[in-house]
């Protein structure tokens, strides 16, 4: 099924751009072309270009998660918003899995990088972003300093990640069971700064014990019955349910607590799968994978792991009430095991106990250690702030900015010297102007009280600005030519 589709690469046109061709002219022949339905040579280069077959492959199959590519290859970089409004006062439940979501960056860039190729990950100018919901309806954006990581020959997908987390794994514990342990671990190791989590054992995480539970009985549950076992998880829910409100019933926010933290579980095993599945694509880079192989099936899918997201809440709110969680929840291994009329049931609930028991001794002995990525968190772009905290912010932007104008004090007249308004004594000639004529010479003599000031003509309605009424010429003309006494 996989050599059916065909790997596609970009056009040799797509590759050959000239950025010095922009001419009135080649504008009007791309429009044209475009027009007439020939687009496809005037779109980018597709990601894809470059990558190897077996690369793509998983990709085109859904072994690798999209949001592992976004930060990289588009512009505005990745997105992790509200999903559940229930858990609106909570941050994204993708923190915990960042750190596998960095050694995706790290090898795709080695990749890209060694194909000479970089200039397609748009994303990294010069940090891949993420844009990531905070908590309480804020936004944060996480700036990652993302380096290159090439795989080295001969070196299992196994072996790089032991390595980079400081993992032993142990020879009693099967294979299928690495993924869930590890990343039990990496979630827990990153929850220990928490105040729930401060004083926490991963044997007595009641988030862990859960999904640990769950996800090895369901294991072997799988093997009987897919309608009975359905029949049997929804009367389980109910049984769980009722274990919950007959004790003292939690509160709500405990139980959203829970349920955030079995999805940041949850996100961090479904990174580690698609990790998993690109180391093991980048061994055979030039083949085109079998996916029906035991490569791409060592262990469980999603839905496996976590059956029933309900029930694997109510099991970890019981055993966040018990004093020791991991002696009670051996009380949920025979409640979650689904027993059949086989004599062959007893057989594999002991060999579940075992499991179980043996996973909780070695998971107490594992501690990770690994190198964190450089991470700088700043403020996300202004179209993730409400839209009162952004004007409220550019009001204090402008007004800091802006440089503040000193006005002087309009001089106090009474504070003046005597000397100085006693000064001029006369009054000197000036022009009044009246409604009949024009400017008249005033002069002293006609002022009897003294004051220097500029007599107030009264002023028609109709009076314009310059001392001119509408009538006021043909007044003037007529007294003029009374004056000339043109009979004489």
């Amino acid at each position: 099924m996989s050599q059916e589709i065909p790997v596609l690469f970009p056009l040799p046109e797509c590759e050959k751009h000239d950025p010095s061709n922009s001419s009135p002219l080649a504008f009007f022949q791309s429009a044209s072309n475009i027009l007439n339905g020939d687009a496809q040579k005037h779109q980018r280069v597709d990601f894809l270009h470059g990558w190897p077959v077996s690369l793509v492959h998983i990709f085109r199959f859904g072994k690798l998660d999209k949001c592992n590519l976004e930060a990289l290859y588009c512009e505005s970089g990745s997105f992790a918003d509200l999903q559940i409004m229930y858990l609106a006062e909570f941050p994204s439940f993708c923190g915990p899995s960042r750190i596998l979501r960095y050694l995706h960056y790290c090898l795709l860039r080695g990749i890209e990088e060694a194909n000479g190729l970089l200039s397609k990950m748009i994303g990294l100018r010069p940090h891949a972003r993420e844009i990531c919901y905070d908590g309480s309806f804020r936004y944060k954006s996480y700036l990652i300093h993302v380096g290159s990581i090439s795989l080295p020959p001969n070196c299992s997908a196994d072996d790089f990640l032991n390595t980079f987390f400081g993992y032993q794994p142990s020879p009693d514990i099967p294979d299928w069971c690495g993924a869930v342990i590890l990343a039990c671990l990496i979630w827990h190791c990153q929850k220990l700064d928490t105040p729930e989590h401060k004083n926490c054992d991963v044997t007595e995480c009641p988030v862990v014990l859960a999904v640990i539970i769950i996800a090895v009985v369901n294991n072997f549950n799988v093997q009987g019955d897919n309608r009975a076992l359905f029949e049997h998880y929804n009367s389980l829910k109910l049984f769980a349910k009722s274990q919950v409100n007959k004790t003292e019933p939690p509160e709500i926010d405990a139980e959203k607590l829970v349920f955030h933290n079995l999805l940041e579980l949850m996100s961090t095993y479904s990174h580690y799968l698609s990790l998993h599945s690109l180391l093991t694509a980048l061994q055979t880079k030039d083949q085109i994978p079998d996916f029906d192989s035991a490569a791409y099936n060592r262990f469980p899918a999603l839905h496996v792991v976590f059956p029933s997201l309900h029930l694997a809440v109510q099991v970890a709110l019981i055993l966040r009430s018990q004093p020791t969680p991991s002696v009670a929840s051996r009380f949920w291994l025979t409640k979650v095991f689904f027993r059949s009329s086989a004599f062959s049931s007893v057989a594999r609930f002991n060999e579940i106990t075992a499991l179980f028991l043996n996973l909780l001794k070695f998971m107490s002995t594992v501690t990770l250690k690994w190198q964190p990525p450089e991470v700088n968190i700043t403020n996300p772009p202004s179209c993730f702030v409400p839209k009162s905290e952004r004007l409220r912010n550019n009001q204090n932007v402008h007004c800091s900015s802006r440089p503040q104008k000193k006005f002087a004090q309009p001089p106090d007249r009474n504070l003046r010297p005597l000397a100085s308004r006693q000064m001029v004594k006369k009054p000197t000639e000036f022009y009044s102007r009246d409604v009949a004529n024009g400017p008249q010479k005033v002069s002293a003599s006609c002022n009897p009280t003294g004051h220097n000031f500029r007599p107030q003509s009264s002023q028609p309605k109709n009076f314009k600005k310059g001392g001119r009424s509408v009538s006021s010429y043909a007044a003037r003309l007529a007294k003029r030519m009374e004056s000339l006494n043109l009979e004489k």
